[in-house]
């Protein structure tokens, strides 16, 4: 840790204690708490913050040296006092340090809101749509199986076994290969391992990679203190041969979510062009089973002819057309810590500015003199454009979108499509892929009755700073009372059940034993 840190004083102390005690009492000390956390909720959160556990536990592995071992361990008071220090320090942070108090929001909402949310078992059923079905051979398929030691396939359906482990009402503080037994048989030799290596680490690996990785090794201290801990990617602990210490179901519940996506991800920069295809190809596959009709990519280009940028779908409604365009992109760390706009547009020029340059540029063609003329007709009605993400981007309500695009990109935008632009400010929203899949459940099931009546609610709520919301999926859950699943994400999720169901013996399919396992 740099000592001219502007606020290497505060951290000093905190420090100085953890270079006295033993790294694994204290890992035990946040393991046990997080899971009362996990058991009492609020009770117990509003004193003991997840995010401020799991910074502690970070800095005691900073801390880990030669003779660690040999420390004593760390009291509940010495735990107790040290997370006093930690919650001084939150004034770290403030929103005066960031150009606008959405930044500042957005730094709280990805340290915070992963270790909020509950099971998504959509999360795993999608995760089998984007990468379950890919053909034989597929670079991703090998890439994994390299990455990993294990299947696609194989490490799907261990998700969901550990999934049904983990939501059941006393979840095991401890993970063990005997846990899968009943679909052991049917898997690899090494794949249960293989798997539970995936999502572990040992304290000396965490030690190098906060010391190794760009992502992490030159953080300040103030962004270690609001950045997403390092434990969301490895929720579990390898204390000994074949046993591994859970820190909390919650955080294997996130890691299961999206741990294909991530380890494809990982050291792969042409990544994001390749699943960018398959991304948009599953959002064309959540429309249809919407049954939204939409003009795709293709045919608008044909009936637009001509050269120019142009979004991936186009819904037609009677007052409105609805621009969508798929990004299958998350925020990398640095725009997630970000302080300027110009800094957060310039990390996510592939999304949001590619996005919204797409979405103008599309609504001229749209709109062109001999538009007339077409085969397909595109009513020069008032546009909304739509830019979905892998992940949530958190860029705030779209009122405050002028804001977070900043002078400079808004000059070059009007200097390019004209003022006013083709398509308002106040009409652009992102969505995140979950909050894509909610609207168009909603949609289908009739609980929002268009996606132009949907978005001339949100845009009228965000004038208003009583009624404005940081996410789109705060405007859905006002509308939304009666949550559905999309149909293909639940028929994905029976697919999974059944291959799981398949691989345990028939004398333990049909019994308790298997109840227990699948609940």
């Amino acid at each position: 840790m740099p000592e001219n840190d502007p606020h290497f004083a505060a951290y000093k102390p905190i420090r100085n204690k953890l270079r006295k005690l033993n790294p694994h009492s204290i890992l035990k000390l946040v393991a046990d708490k997080l899971f009362e956390v996990e058991n009492r909720g609020i009770e117990v959160m509003r004193h003991f913050q997840p995010w401020n556990m799991l910074l502690l536990l970070r800095w005691s592995i900073q801390e880990i040296d030669t003779v660690a071992h040999r420390r004593p361990d760390a009291t509940q008071n010495d735990f107790h006092q040290l997370l006093n220090q930690i919650h001084e320090m939150d004034a770290l942070s403030l929103p005066d340090d960031y150009e606008h108090v959405i930044l500042f929001l957005r730094t709280l909402s990805y340290q915070q809101f992963a270790l909020q949310r509950g099971p998504d078992g959509s999360a795993i059923a999608r995760m089998n749509l984007l990468f379950g079905g890919l053909k034989n051979g597929h670079e991703y398929q090998t890439q994994f199986k390299k990455q990993t030691g294990i299947s696609i396939l194989d490490c799907l359906d261990l998700c969901y076994a550990t999934a049904t482990i983990f939501i059941a009402r006393t979840p095991s503080r401890t993970i063990q290969p005997q846990l899968y037994r009943l679909i052991k048989d049917s898997l690899p030799p090494s794949a249960i391992e293989d798997f539970l290596v995936l999502i572990s680490t040992t304290p000396t690996e965490v030690q190098s990679r906060l010391a190794n990785d760009p992502d992490f090794k030159n953080q300040t201290i103030a962004e270690q203190s609001i950045l997403p801990s390092p434990f969301l990617d490895t929720p579990i602990i390898r204390v000994g041969q074949s046993k591994y210490r859970v820190l909390s179901p919650r955080l294997v519940l996130r890691r299961i979510e999206s741990v294909i996506y991530r380890t494809l991800k990982t050291g792969n920069p042409s990544f994001g062009v390749k699943f960018g295809r398959i991304f948009e190809a599953y959002v064309h596959d959540c429309l249809r089973s919407a049954e939204v009709d939409c003009l795709s990519e293709n045919q608008l280009n044909r009936t637009f002819g001509g050269e120019g940028k142009c979004v991936d779908f186009l819904i037609r409604e009677d007052e409105c057309n609805i621009l969508i365009d798929a990004k299958g992109v998350e925020a990398n760390l640095p725009a997630r810590i970000a302080r300027s706009t110009s800094y957060l547009i310039s990390k996510l020029r592939t999304s949001v500015q590619k996005g919204i340059e797409q979405g103008m540029e599309t609504q001229i063609r749209a709109l062109s003199s001999d538009s007339l003329k077409r085969e397909i007709r595109i009513n020069p009605c008032e546009p909304f454009l739509l830019i979905v993400t892998y992940d949530h981007l958190h860029l705030g309500s779209s009122y405050d979108l002028e804001s977070i695009l900043g002078d400079s990109m808004l000059s070059k935008l009007r200097e390019k499509y004209g003022d006013p632009l083709p398509v308002p400010l106040g009409n652009i929203f992102f969505a995140s892929i979950e909050e894509f899949e909610d609207l168009l459940s909603a949609i289908r099931t009739k609980e929002i009755s268009s996606f132009g009546g949907f978005f001339r609610y949100a845009r009228e709520q965000d004038l208003d700073p009583r009624t404005r919301k940081m996410d789109l999926y705060l405007h859905l859950a006002e509308r939304i009372k009666n949550p559905e699943r999309l149909p293909i994400l639940q028929e994905s999720l029976t697919q999974i059940a059944r291959r799981v169901i398949l691989r345990i013996p028939d004398a333990y399919r049909n019994g308790a034993k298997t109840k227990a396992f699948l609940k």
